[in-house]
This record gives C-alpha cells, sequence and structure tokens, in this order.
C-alpha cells in the first residue's frame, strides 16, 4: 500500500480516527515502509509494527487480533510475535470510523473485504489467508469494501460519507465481490456513527482484517 505521507507512523487505512490528525484511538494498516502497523492510544501513542512487509503492486492479505495475551499481526497469514498490550487502550464513539485518512495523508491503493469482529480473536497463529469473500460471522461488527458501494454488511449497519475522489471498483482478489480505492487525493470515507469495538478490557477479544493493494 502506498501512502501519501509525510512520515507519519500511524497507519492510514482504517481506525477510530479524524481526518485533520486531532485525534487518533487506534487505527490499523501498513507504514510507508510496507510494515503492518497496529496503533493505539493509552494515554500515549503506542504502536505494534510487523517484522513482514507487503508487497507493492499486489493483493495483501493482513490482520491483526487482540486477547489478554496481547496483540498479535499477520501478514498474508503469517504470524508476528505477540505483543503485550500496554496501559488501557482507549476509544471515543465522540470520533468516527474512518477509512483511507489520517491527518492530511490518505491511501493511494484499494481496500476489499474489510472486516472488524469484537468478542472473537479470529486467528490464532498461522493460516492460509481467505480466497472468497469474507461474510458476518458471529460477533462481526463491521463488513464493507466488497460491494459496488460502501456498505456495511454486518448487522450494525453503519452509514459512510464518501469524499473526494475515492470510489469502488470490480478490481478485487476474488471473483464477485468488489474493492474501495482512494484516488491519491483527499479521498476517504468516513462514518459519523462508531462501533465500539476497541478499548477498555484487555480481556476482550478483537479482530480487524482485510485486503489491500498498492
Amino acid at each position: 500500500m502506498l501512502f501519501r505521507s509525510s512520515g507519519t507512523t500511524q497507519p492510514t487505512m482504517v481506525g477510530n480516527k479524524t481526518v485533520d490528525g486531532t485525534a487518533n484511538y487506534w487505527s490499523f494498516g501498513p507504514n510507508t515502509s510496507g510494515q503492518v502497523v497496529f496503533y493505539y492510544y493509552n494515554g500515549s501513542p503506542t504502536a505494534v509494527t510487523s517484522t513482514a512487509t507487503i508487497s507493492a503492486q499486489a493483493w495483501s492479505h493482513i490482520a491483526m487480533t487482540k486477547t489478554s495475551s496481547g496483540i498479535t499481526l499477520f501478514v498474508n497469514g503469517v504470524a508476528q510475535t505477540t505483543t503485550a498490550i500496554a496501559g488501557t487502550p482507549q476509544s471515543s464513539a465522540s470520533y468516527p470510523m474512518n477509512i483511507g485518512s489520517w491527518s492530511g495523508n490518505y491511501i493511494n491503493g484499494a481496500v476489499s473485504n474489510l472486516r472488524i469482529l469484537k468478542g472473537t480473536a479470529l486467528y490464532t497463529g498461522t493460516f492460509t489467508p481467505p480466497t472468497g469473500p469474507l461474510t458476518a460471522i458471529t460477533n462481526t461488527v463491521l463488513l464493507t469494501c466488497q460491494d459496488s458501494s460502501i456498505v456495511d454488511n454486518s448487522t450494525t449497519a453503519l452509514s459512510f460519507t464518501t469524499y473526494s475522489n475515492a470510489s469502488t471498483s470490480h478490481f478485487n482478489p476474488f471473483t464477485g465481490t468488489a474493492a474501495a480505492g482512494g484516488g491519491g487525493g483527499a479521498s476517504y470515507y468516513e462514518s459519523n456513527s462508531y462501533p465500539a469495538a476497541w478499548g477498555g478490557s484487555r480481556s476482550e477479544e478483537h479482530t480487524s482484517e482485510l485486503q489491500s493493494h498498492s
């Protein structure tokens, strides 16, 4: 995934964050070096970063899970080292769910099959990435970037607003699904509602996953 970035280490892909950079409670995605990062706020900025990197000009599956043992990142199904959670993770319903932008940085690529689970750590070790569209399994609180328009196929049914030249296309890793892309400008999607899928209890399980293409 390539970014219009000023060198920020906080990922732009998806999170509970604002476009102007005034707040970032958590965010997930590749950084400018291709490493996968899960950033969270616990009173101070904290980041978990993968050793493995994603490839340019190719679809990559990335995921993270949170359990009582800590945070584990997965790059194309390969588990990275689990990192203990520091402090008390936070989130805020006062700020939006944002896809594609953070503090003046915007994705220049595509996102397909973005799913967030609250209450389930779906992956516990290295796995084979999905070969078909993701579904709204138990505890899914967001499932999007898989239709001809930006809709949430989970029971949460968030509505998203499209900004600038962000758009959907049939360019995707699977047959019969779609992807959302940024045009390299001020392109992003934002929901004024937020599924409280992260923050608070260290023992509450959580999974975020998606396919990305640079």
